[in-house]
């Protein structure tokens, strides 16, 4: 179902919801509103759209009356109880003529646009020169005058004498002109005259506009005059088509004003732009872009968009660009999705850029803006950028830099690189004290450590610990990732001597080859030693340590 809703121009007392939609079949389709909210539609025709049988339509939910397609309009299906309604009090001044219903100030009608009534003071305004025109014929001469309202009677006014009343309460006409109407009872004609005396129009016993010898509409008091405060909305992005007509007038231009403080807002002939006199607000109401035509905020030919909060403090700047083919974006996520800020535009390929002013930084923050978590350095004339590259698995994604290497910076204090972290550090020590017996020609483990998965280098160091009368002939030692189990040679130190009684209480120590280890899981290195040995005692201890290099 397409409708559109609009919010209020103003705030009413009590609050209205102002909704609008195309014919009747849309609004029977409509769910009733509940009975705890003041509702209005603006229909904008009967079977089609301007078709003359639009208007102003309210909910009654205690209403049983039937449905006659015209001020009645039943919802489908039909309830017990509840029934659209044409607002009669909103259309002020009106006639049906063949179904076709005309009148003023709360219809939608493009035959009777000109027309406004004001139901505070019962007054009705002619405010369109293209309207048809009264021809009044005084003594041979057509005098133009004014049209006010005196007790019950209707009286049209010149310089000279009141020519013609209309009692109200009777409908009789007295008077001496002729009165004729040029196409219809809603269209009679006002004749020109060749006099330089305005024809004024009143409300409130004062002249509000005048009709000047070239049937243009001039506001009276400094071509300032209020249009009503009844809602408005634009439909095709065209004022003066719907519930609210501004008027046009070669003279100046087309100024909406409001109550105390006076605000007014100017629609400049010269470049089609509304500009407000000062900041002012439009209502309290939700307003909502509807399908009829495309939204759209714009600043004019330079300058910038900006949004502010607090009676003008600006939060967002939208920054004229006379070229611009390419667009941000912002979208919003459902559940369990966030938002997006995103480039779009005519070119294939658009970069997003992120710029501060000056020195500033670029952060970018979590927990609601609290914590830093990733900071931008500023760099004054900088020609070497970080880049980082995604990468499809089993790839790794790349962090580099344009023209040149990428220089990291090591921690400043004596601390450790935490687990899973480049630069983390592992290490297991056997001290003298618990050295490890060996038996000749046998592999044993010394001790061992545990290394998650990634990328490693394991070193060490053995010390043998020999009895006083002990012989030897061969020391061996290295890293395993099998427990008691020696590498292959390129991995092991291995020293073969002629059989040797060493000094009595002098150890000897031994470095093993650094070795890389690439593990995909959790994985125990051993620390292993080996020797030949005959008549006494050997024993090994010494210390396992492995570096994460990614």
């Amino acid at each position: 179902m397409t409708f559109s809703v609009w919010g209020s121009f103003g705030t009413t007392t009590p609050t209205r919801d102002v909704f609008a939609t195309e014919t009747f079949t849309v609004l029977k389709a409509l769910t009733p509103p509940p009975s705890t909210l003041n509702v209005t539609i603006e229909v904008d025709g009967g079977v089609a759209k301007g078709d003359g049988l639009g208007g102003t339509f309210y909910y009654d939910p205690n209403s049983v009356l039937a449905d006659d397609a015209v001020d009645v309009i039943a919802p489908t299906p039909v309830p017990t109880t509840g029934r659209w309604r044409r607002s009669v009090a909103n259309i002020g001044f009106a006639v049906t003529v063949g179904g076709i219903i005309f009148g003023a100030a709360g219809n939608t009608f493009a035959q009777d646009a000109g027309l406004t009534w004001n139901n505070t003071t019962k007054a009705l305004k002619i405010t369109n020169s293209t309207l048809p025109r009264l021809d009044f014929d005084a003594t041979g001469s057509t005098r133009k005058g004014s049209l006010t309202q005196q007790g019950n009677s209707l009286i049209f006014t010149s310089d000279l004498a009141n020519l013609l009343a209309l009692d109200l309460s009777t409908g009789n006409v007295s008077g001496i002109p002729t009165f004729t109407a040029s196409t219809s009872v809603v269209t009679p004609v006002v004749g020109t005259s060749v006099a330089s005396t305005p024809l004024g129009l009143q409300m409130g016993g004062a002249v509000r506009w005048n009709i000047d010898a070239s049937a243009n509409f001039v506001p009276a008091f400094d071509n300032v005059e209020s249009i009503g405060t009844a809602s408005f909305r634009v439909q095709n992005g065209v004022f003066g088509t719907s519930v609210m007509s501004p008027l046009y007038t070669a003279l100046g231009d087309i100024v909406f004003t409001t109550g105390a403080p006076v605000r007014t807002i100017t629609l400049s002939a010269a470049n089609n732009n509304l500009g407000p006199s000062s900041a002012m607000d439009l209502g309290t109401a939700t307003l909502r872009w509807g399908t009829l035509f495309a939204s759209a905020i714009d600043s004019g030919t330079s300058g910038a968009v900006a949004i502010k909060t607090n009676n003008g403090t600006t939060q967002v700047l939208v920054t004229h660009q006379g070229t611009a083919v390419n667009n941000v974006g912002l979208q919003g996520g459902a559940t369990g999705t966030g938002v997006f800020v995103y480039s779009t535009g005519a070119d294939t390929d658009v970069a997003l850029n992120l710029q501060s002013k000056a020195a500033g930084n670029i952060n970018f923050l979590a927990d609601s803006g609290s914590t830093i978590q990733f900071q931008i350095l500023r760099t004054a004339s900088v020609n070497r950028n970080i880049t980082a590259t995604g990468a499809v698995s089993p790839n790794n994604p790349i962090l580099g830099a344009t023209g040149g290497g990428v220089a990291i910076v090591g921690t400043t204090t004596n601390d450790s690189a935490a687990t899973g972290q480049y630069g983390e550090y592992v290490s297991t020590t056997i001290a003298v004290a618990g050295a490890v017996a060996l038996a000749t020609g046998v592999s044993v483990n010394v001790t061992n450590i545990t290394l998650g998965p990634g990328d490693w280098d394991v070193s060490g160091c053995i010390a043998f610990q020999f009895g006083a009368t002990t012989s030897y002939t061969n020391l061996v030692g290295g890293a395993s990732s099998v427990t008691a189990t020696l590498g292959a040679q390129e991995t092991t130190f291995d020293y073969e001597t002629p059989a040797t009684v060493p000094t009595a209480g002098k150890d000897m120590s031994w470095v093993i080859p650094s070795q890389r280890f690439s593990l995909n899981g959790s994985t125990t290195i051993f620390l292993v030693a080996q020797g030949t040995f005959t008549i006494s005692s050997l024993k090994a201890y010494g210390i396992i340590r492995a570096r994460r290099i990614r």
